[in-house]
């Protein structure tokens, strides 16, 4: 492991926040999976040493954002600075119970979501493990629809603000598909409007 923290408060662990539904191969085809959204605790130490795990094993196979994601959970790295902003990790995961002691080798997905204090809110980061990402390389992928199923999720719990996304270049598509829109002249800005 790259960085150990030393966190000696307690404090509540990952919890359950949704229980969607993806898609399973099953040999040619697909079925549905129930999996389940969990927010990680930024301030417990075995949530943040799972994200690291997860950091680890995604950026050996292609992964570009979980590390961000880690290291925007550490809290003696974060920005005093920064006021007005309550970061939010996500996780999706195969696991259904136990959430006080999240596997590393079950997450599926990390969004790192930002709620601000101004009109909108912001997915900053989204990551899907590059073994279930859709890819040239990947045909034979296990799972899909867990982007989807993230975006979906925050869009259902703050529905009542735009959220604004700076998309990867190659995640356009994905985020028009699930209700985005270009919101300027600058093609990978991204809004999805809230409901009102």
């Amino acid at each position: 492991m790259r960085f150990i923290t030393n966190m000696n408060s307690i404090n509540f662990t990952a919890r359950l926040v949704s229980s969607p539904t993806i898609q399973q191969r099953n040999f040619i085809s697909w079925k549905p999976y129930g999996v389940s959204i969990v927010e990680l605790d930024s301030a417990h130490s075995d949530d943040i040493r799972a994200l690291e795990e997860v950091s680890d094993n995604w950026c050996k196979n292609g992964g570009k954002y979980a590390d961000d994601i880690f290291l925007s959970a550490i809290p003696e790295l974060k920005s005093s600075c920064i006021t007005g902003i309550k970061d939010h990790f996500y996780a999706l995961t195969t696991q259904k119970k136990n959430f006080e002691k999240i596997d590393p080798y079950d997450i599926l997905g990390l969004m790192l979501f930002q709620e601000k204090n101004d009109n909108t809110n912001e997915i900053a980061l989204l990551e899907v493990n590059p073994s279930t990402s859709k890819s040239k390389n990947n045909i034979v992928r296990k799972y899909k629809e867990v982007g989807k199923a993230l975006v979906e999720f925050v869009k259902s719990k703050f529905s009542h603000r735009d959220i604004d996304v700076l998309s990867d270049h190659k995640a356009i598509d994905f985020y028009k598909k699930v209700g985005f829109q270009q919101k300027s002249r600058n093609i990978d800005i991204l809004c999805w409007r809230a409901l009102k």
